[in-house]
């Protein structure tokens, strides 16, 4: 009778020793998933063959510096990593427009702003992280429009030009009484409403 633990065991004595040959090559064991039955194997014993390792094993791997950490555990990780920038942010600044080009040290703050307001959109984004990001006045919905200076937020060319056209209708609404402006209508450099025909 065939003992299939011994050759389970064995099996993995042999992939280990194929892991050690990439340490000692690499300094690391941390073998990216491409590179076939290796990387492949790394992950089963991080994530589903974890719990079945001996305490022998375990010793082992940790002894080529294996890095027990999932993926989605990495990825809550720095998640709250960069939250915590997002929350000193908002400590020095008094809100929570973060330009989109924005870095604090080494750390795109600005760019995982942008990837949670798209994640949002795509309704992709996790519960638990919506509602830290809406506790703390989180703005879903970036503003194209805005121009950023630094931390202060100045106008941009777009939102001079829709004042200065607002502001021309106010002038014309003063004169006129309504806001039927014809498309004749022309408006001088003085913010002068000329006496054109009016919208019927």
């Amino acid at each position: 009778m065939v003992d299939t633990h011994s050759q389970k065991r064995q099996s993995w004595d042999q992939t280990y020793e194929e892991l050690k040959v990439f340490f000692d090559d690499h300094g690391h064991s941390n073998v990216p998933t491409k590179a076939g039955r290796l990387g492949m194997w790394i992950i089963r014993q991080r994530n589903m063959d974890r719990p079945k390792l001996t305490s022998i094993q375990i010793e082992k791997l940790n002894e080529l510096k294996f890095d027990w950490e999932t993926k989605p555990e990495k990825d809550d990780k720095m998640w709250d990593i960069m939250f915590s920038h997002l929350l000193k942010f908002i400590e020095e600044t008094g809100h929570v427009r973060v330009p989109c080009n924005y870095i604090t040290g080494d750390i795109p703050l600005g760019q995982w702003v942008t990837s949670q307001q798209k994640l949002h959109r795509k309704s992709k984004i996790r519960d638990d992280r919506r509602r830290r990001l809406k506790a703390v006045g989180f703005l879903w919905v970036r503003d194209e429009r805005l121009v950023w200076s630094g931390k202060e937020r100045t106008l941009g060319k777009t939102d001079e030009s829709w004042n200065k056209m607002y502001q021309h209708l106010v002038e014309f609404h003063i004169e006129h009484g309504h806001c039927m402006v014809s498309v004749r209508t022309l408006v001088t450099e003085e913010h002068d409403v000329d006496d054109g025909q009016e919208g019927e």
